[in-house]
């Protein structure tokens, strides 16, 4: 679901990471095995942190994002991509190929539920036989966030005004998962490895994050 408070964000010179996410260099090393030049896909790549690290394997790199600000900078920065960068709702529309891998940094979590469970079935038809989608940086109900919310989406899913969240205020949709959530989610799929990660900010009164990373396996 389109969220215009990411396009604030970029218009307001925020979110803007450049560098690749660890925790995806390390999920992605251990557990992809690619004998050949792949195609990935990441979905909502926003700035293109991830796009070097992928390029630096020696795979096809395309991405996606609803942001046409993102994507334009990205198809002047990349130009050798231009034809592999799509404005794009992932939870409506993805490109008409198949992929190796389907790579996923905190995007799809910030969307309610309904459109996470499009936006995966939309990623299994796009997968090749035996495709994996990587999840990082899922957001878990362990988090204070969830706990401590004052707008109620659906079950999971929190948004969070100005100064309400240290972390989501302003940022639209926080889908807040628990293991059994996302064995729903991905029921098309084998969960290979799942990883829950919780850290705890002092300076914020010990307030909690925690998160889930995942590899999950195209099962047909």
């Amino acid at each position: 679901m389109f969220s215009q408070e990411w396009t604030d964000q970029y218009k307001k010179k925020k979110s803007l990471s450049k560098w690749p996410w660890s925790d995806l260099i390390v999920y992605f090393n251990k557990f992809v095995k690619l004998k050949k030049k792949s195609n990935i896909l990441e979905l909502g790549c926003g700035m293109g942190a991830n796009i070097r690290f992928i390029k630096s394997l020696g795979h096809q790199y395309y991405g996606c994002d609803a942001s046409e600000i993102s994507i334009n900078q990205l198809k002047k920065q990349f130009s050798d991509l231009k034809n592999n960068l799509f404005t794009f709702d992932f939870t409506q529309e993805l490109p008409k190929m198949k992929f190796d891998v389907i790579i996923d940094r905190a995007s799809v979590t910030h969307n309610p539920r309904e459109s996470i469970i499009k936006a995966i079935d939309l990623s299994s038809k796009c997968l090749k036989k035996n495709g994996v989608f990587i999840g990082i940086d899922w957001f878990s109900k362990k988090s204070t966030d969830f706990k401590n919310s004052v707008k109620i989406v659906d079950i999971h899913t929190r948004k969070f005004k100005a100064k309400e969240s240290p972390y989501f205020s302003d940022l639209g949709y926080v889908h807040f998962a628990n293991l059994s959530d996302l064995k729903k989610i991905f029921s098309n799929f084998t969960l290979t490895h799942v990883q829950h990660k919780t850290i705890q900010n002092h300076d914020y009164s010990n307030h909690q994050i925690s998160t889930w990373n995942f590899v999950a396996k195209k099962d047909v």
